[in-house]
């Protein structure tokens, strides 16, 4: 199970009273480093993964990508938030939850006005699950669903947007909603972060891809299993995709969507040992 939307909720909302009452205000680390990019409304800065056990989802992602991931906060030895760095980049953390058997699921954080984008969620059918609010070092910051139930945090970084780049191995590439409608989703994304919304060039039916800026920054598309819920997945830059998906199986993570091409690449969804879906992919710039 990757997880259910009735608990769903309440665990992100815990989860973020943990790390913030443990860690006091240095618990939120910015999002990447400071910089004088422009600011792009609906572009993905940063991946938080809320987890039932840190410590775990660290030596499992550590092992697997080679990330160096370290406590920044924490309680009594256990750590509350922890931070993801890839290539000298920080690109992510992992945020440890209450709820010791509520599993694990990846939270972006796109650019934009929490405030802003919290109101026109909710004219548009979404909830805002954790309100408007300033956390210290960060920024301020809102978690939101979407009608299907699918979580996004949206943030004006305090620090400035990091750069507006390509990320290299082992750092974030794509982001990509599976939806049971993705026509409708779509339509709310583009009406609450402004994107531009377009059909894509793919073989799969009711496909989007959401730009901003001049630029693509995520895909909808229809979920390829109706038993999983509306969610939100982060695609991991690899190498070697076969490689990768082997060493993932090795150490506990399920296979979702087996490796198959797609653009002259080819890509992998799976879910790791707490139940986190996440994609690799090996994808080539066109020559």
């Amino acid at each position: 199970m990757v997880g259910n939307t009735s608990w769903r909720a309440l665990w992100l909302v815990c989860a973020l009273s943990a790390c913030g009452s443990a860690a006091g205000q240095a618990a939120w680390p910015p999002v990447g480093e400071p910089t004088q990019a422009a600011r792009t409304p609906g572009r993905w800065l940063w991946v938080d993964l809320v987890t039932a056990d840190a410590a775990k989802s660290r030596d499992f992602y550590g092992a697997l990508f080679g990330w160096d991931i370290r406590n920044v906060a924490g309680d009594a030895g256990k750590p509350a938030y922890l931070t993801i760095t890839a290539n000298g980049q920080r690109i992510g953390g992992i945020v440890q939850s209450r709820n010791a058997t509520a599993g694990a699921r990846w939270i972006g954080l796109a650019s934009g006005d929490p405030r802003v984008v919290a109101e026109r969620a909710v004219q548009h059918g979404g909830k805002v699950i954790v309100a408007p609010r300033t956390l210290a070092g960060r920024g301020e910051f809102a978690l939101i669903a979407d009608p299907a139930g699918a979580h996004f945090g949206v943030v004006l970084a305090e620090r400035g947007d990091p750069a507006d780049r390509l990320g290299g191995r082992n750092e974030w590439l794509w982001t990509e909603l599976w939806a049971p409608d993705p026509a409708a989703a779509a339509d709310f994304y583009r009406a609450v972060l402004g994107y531009s919304t377009a059909p894509a060039r793919s073989s799969a039916a009711d496909a989007y891809v959401l730009s901003a800026g001049g630029r693509a920054r995520a895909g909808v598309m229809r979920s390829p299993d109706p038993a999983l819920p509306e969610v939100w997945i982060p695609y991991v830059r690899v190498d070697d995709v076969t490689a990768v998906v082997a060493r993932a199986q090795g150490l506990g993570a399920r296979v979702l969507v087996p490796t198959r091409a797609h653009h002259r690449s080819q890509f992998a969804v799976l879910a790791d040992p707490q139940g986190a879906p996440f994609a690799v992919a090996d994808w080539r710039p066109q020559p």
